[in-house]
């Protein structure tokens, strides 16, 4: 099967998905990790599950914006904004 069918058959999983009120992140989460296992393999995807996350969450960059919304969140609790 080409990867252009496995995409397509994947936006169509999506949209089921989110037809059956599934929340977003889940589903996109779903979609992806078997899109990617039937690409790579499972064994690549199971790898991927467990590397990604931490190298994404480690990189500085990204974690700035998180904590500047929780900053934003704990000034609007004191009433600073």
């Amino acid at each position: 099967m080409s990867s252009e069918a496995i995409g397509a058959i994947g936006l169509v999983a999506m949209l089921a998905l989110l037809a059956l009120r599934m929340p977003i992140g889940i589903a996109m989460f779903l979609v992806g990790s078997v899109g990617f296992a039937v690409l790579n393999g499972v064994d690549a995807a199971l790898m991927a599950l467990g590397t990604y996350p931490y190298s994404y969450a480690a990189y500085y960059d990204l974690a700035v914006i998180p904590l500047f919304v929780l900053m934003g969140s704990i000034a609007s609790a004191c009433g600073m904004g």
